[in-house]
């Protein structure tokens, strides 16, 4: 699969990140990590979900990643507070948060990770790369107004941060 994100392209298949073209060399675990944060793009991951995911049976300290995180950032161009790309949220997790794009010619593959797609402005930045928009997972409810965490349909409060969720779409009605 491929993903397009600023001016970066993280290739899944090769196990490859590029900037502007030019390859960008990440440690295996930091690309493990990257490529886990933007396939799950639509909420927060915990950090304990992170390390059961990326070191399977180990115990693994903060520390170790902290490190992957601070390497992966400055792969990715976050600079101290900005977080353009990784957000953290204290206490929660982590997110991606940066406008991900897919290229049609990858969109069989994207059909079976995501049932619809949306079509996005930005692929109009970008001549020659038309894109696609992934969406929550199907069957996902409604993201939180507050903290955007994809909640269950039938969830009256948001489960990452307590907000009560309206009984109508906050955004068509």
């Amino acid at each position: 699969m491929r993903y397009v994100f600023a001016e970066y392209t993280l290739d899944t298949q090769i196990q490859e990140l590029r900037c502007a073209g030019q390859p960008v060399a990440l440690r295996p675990k930091v690309f493990q990590l990257l490529t886990y944060l933007v396939r799950h793009h639509d909420r927060i991951v915990p950090k304990t979900e992170l390390l059961e995911q990326l070191w399977p049976g180990q115990f693994i300290g903060d520390a170790t990643l902290n490190s992957c995180l601070k390497d992966l950032r400055h792969a990715v161009g976050d600079r101290g507070e900005t977080q353009q790309v990784i957000q953290t949220l204290r206490g929660r997790g982590y997110r991606f948060v940066a406008s991900l794009e897919i290229p049609l010619a990858a969109l069989p593959e994207a059909l079976s990770h995501s049932a619809t797609l949306t079509p996005t402005g930005s692929a109009a930045a970008r001549p020659g790369l038309p894109a696609v928009l992934l969406p929550p997972p199907t069957g996902a409810g409604l993201p939180c107004p507050t903290c955007r965490q994809v909640q269950r349909p039938e969830a009256h409060f948001c489960t990452m941060c307590g907000t009560r969720l309206a009984d109508t779409c906050v955004y068509c009605g």
